[in-house]
């Protein structure tokens, strides 16, 4: 073995001691600041009570949030709700004493894996919830790297949402629901709030006739309480990519699409608009040669940083490629024409 062998293996092996001790140290650090969580965590244990109370001020502060802590749709007809993702934060910010992460489990040609984490630090308890999703759209094409990274970041927030929903279950807090439901309707008149809701869906192109269909009711005297309720779930739904306005309201004779087709569209129509050259500035357009101008006859000279002559760091006189002092010492390097630049030297 020669001796730069022998080198080449003693660095391999440091390298190797100082990753084993640096995976160590941070072992030893997430240990030390669980330990710390978990000491603080028994010295100042939570009080249901107050979870409750400021839950429900969260919860309740005005319409927008109360709206936003649950989402309702129809899939096959079934109608399904529960609580959102922003549910789910207002209960973990209240809790306390927790610890929550979502890690990615893995990506294979045709799904994605998240898995959530809830660690109870009071209770000395771990909740875990794994959510896959399909990175292929319905021909069978895998997904770009941004809707890849989009459905991560979807698939995270739901497994974080259903790892916190186990670790904090709906039995410790469904004594405020019906008051997050009353704050849903906001304020003012049964009909001002029917007309907002249709104001809401005839903005995004959903005529009333497909909002009734819905909801299963002839007119919109008939609609009450619960089915505003359910309308401000959908929108939610909605808003938070669960669903979209064409899966729930089909028009008559088209394909409903859901949001992963949505986003589909989006990206591909992002990637296919025209993108402007690097260092070009899109917002003006450049002349170009003229008729009789070749392109390289219409782009500026090159020229060189500093002298042709090999270690000279002085920059070229202007009318060579050698310095001053070169040039009167020293002809042009062979094969260049008087007084022509080497402008692909630089």
């Amino acid at each position: 073995m020669t001796d730069r062998e022998e080198f080449r293996e003693e660095v391999e092996d440091a390298v190797e001691i100082v990753k084993l001790e640096t995976g160590a140290t941070q072992a030893a650090i997430e240990k030390a600041t669980i330990d710390q969580q978990i000491v603080t965590a028994h010295a100042y244990p939570r009080s249901m009570q107050s979870f409750l109370n400021e839950l429900k001020e969260f919860a309740t502060m005005d319409q927008e949030t109360a709206s936003s802590c649950f989402y309702s749709l129809k899939r096959a007809n079934k109608k399904i709700e529960g609580p959102s993702v922003r549910m789910a934060e207002l209960i973990g910010y209240c809790f306390g004493n927790l610890r929550t992460k979502t890690t990615i489990i893995s990506v294979d040609e045709e799904t994605i894996t998240v898995e959530g984490w809830f660690y109870d630090l009071e209770r000395n308890r771990a909740y875990s919830d794994q959510v896959t999703r399909g990175i292929s759209d319905r021909h069978g094409r895998r997904y770009s790297a941004d809707m890849i990274r989009v459905t991560a970041n979807a698939a995270s927030a739901i497994a974080f949402r259903n790892a916190v929903m186990k670790g904090v279950p709906r039995s410790l807090w469904k004594s405020i629901i019906p008051d997050i439901r009353k704050a849903m309707l906001g304020k003012g008149t049964m009909e001002e709030k029917r007309k907002a809701a249709a104001a809401w869906f005839g903005e995004r192109g959903v005529s009333e006739a497909r909002v009734l269909g819905y909801l299963e009711v002839k007119g919109w005297a008939d609609v009450g309480e619960e089915e505003l309720i359910d309308l401000r779930g959908v929108i939610t739904a909605v808003n938070e990519g669960e669903t979209t306005i064409n899966e729930l309201f089909p028009r008559e004779g088209s394909t409903p699409t859901t949001a992963a087709d949505d986003l589909t569209r989006k990206i591909q129509e992002k990637e296919a608009s025209p993108q402007p050259p690097a260092g070009e500035d899109s917002g003006s357009a450049s002349a170009g040669p003229g008729p009789d101008e070749s392109p390289a006859a219409s782009l500026p000279p090159k020229r060189r940083k500093t002298c042709a002559v090999a270690k000279c760091i002085n920059p070229p006189a202007s009318d060579s490629v050698l310095c001053r002092k070169h040039r009167d010492e020293k002809a042009p390097p062979a094969g260049e024409p008087e007084g022509q630049e080497q402008g692909e030297l630089l």
